[in-house]
């Protein structure tokens, strides 16, 4: 993963913030005809699905292309992936062994799967590019704060002499993209913060003795774990202050919203909650980071000397 590639990202993807609503829809179908015309030219199956599909054509638009299913995907996965290399088979048997978390698929690829709740997993395989763009989307998409260039370096020299400290309470196996999200970082966050990583299966008392120790800056957990660690805030077990609490993978209801908003004294914003289960918009998802806070304000308000 390219650190300078993902700053650049992320500084293109803040312009635009600036972008009106035509600009915006003349970049969305930009995007969509270069996504299409890729897709068409490395994928077996889409070449065959899109045969009569012309990008260049007057009214082309998302509703120009069939509908695709997560099923669809998985049944024909072997002629949907770019590269020949990718077997569902031999994915799924290399997933199985624990030591691969973290580690890259045929050298070069990141991998994810859904829990399969629903059905069947579902399995999704990345480029370091690609994650550098899902990172930095979740930099600039999943959280409020929205730095100017000085900011951003006045902040990463404050970071880089105060390390963050990130607590993820999650399940800690399988290759879930909340859980590979933390695993694999840019090194930019290798630079700025500690890491802290937590069973979400484990005794609530253990998981309370272990946030006091670590005291963390951002928290991150399911919304159901978070209403949990919020009631033992209330009830004075668990004294945490974090600047930030992020949340993911599960709906977040209006109940949690306000018990974990009541106990910890940070609001959430919602405008980019987003559901990992949506993987299926691959390179256009917002991340982990859903429901977040300005962490340098956060930081003001409450005075931190970390």
């Amino acid at each position: 993963m390219g650190l300078c590639r993902t700053i650049r990202y992320c500084l293109k993807l803040r312009r635009h913030d600036k972008y009106t609503v035509e600009q915006i829809d003349k970049v969305q179908q930009k995007n969509l005809r270069k996504v299409v015309s890729f897709a068409k030219k490395r994928s077996p199956f889409y070449r065959k699905l899109y045969s009569g599909i012309d990008v260049n054509a007057p009214g082309f638009s998302i509703k120009s292309l069939p509908p695709v299913t997560k099923e669809l995907i998985m049944e024909n996965f072997d002629k949907v992936v770019t590269d020949s290399r990718i077997k569902l088979d031999h994915l799924k048997d290399w997933v199985q062994d624990e030591k691969r978390l973290g580690q890259l698929f045929l050298g070069k690829y990141i991998v994810t799967h859904t829990s399969g709740t629903t059905g069947k997993p579902a399995y999704f395989v990345y480029s370091l590019k690609e994650w550098d763009w899902i990172q930095a989307h979740s930099v600039t998409r999943g959280i409020r704060f929205k730095p100017g260039f000085k900011d951003y370096m006045r902040s990463f020299t404050y970071l880089y002499k105060n390390k963050v400290r990130v607590a993820l309470v999650s399940v800690l196996s399988g290759h879930f993209i909340t859980y590979i999200m933390f695993l694999i970082k840019p090194r930019l966050g290798k630079m700025v913060s500690k890491f802290d990583y937590m069973s979400v299966v484990a005794p609530v008392d253990k998981l309370v003795k272990q946030l006091n120790e670590k005291q963390p800056n951002l928290l991150h957990s399911y919304p159901t774990m978070l209403e949990i660690l919020a009631y033992e805030q209330l009830e004075g077990h668990l004294k945490i202050n974090p600047w930030i609490i992020t949340s993911s993978s599960e709906p977040l209801t209006l109940s949690a919203r306000r018990v974990i908003e009541r106990a910890f004294q940070i609001q959430f914003n919602d405008d980019f909650y987003q559901d990992y289960a949506d993987e299926l918009t691959n390179l256009f998802l917002y991340g982990v980071l859903g429901n977040a806070v300005n962490p340098l304000e956060t930081t003001r308000n409450k005075n931190h000397d970390r």
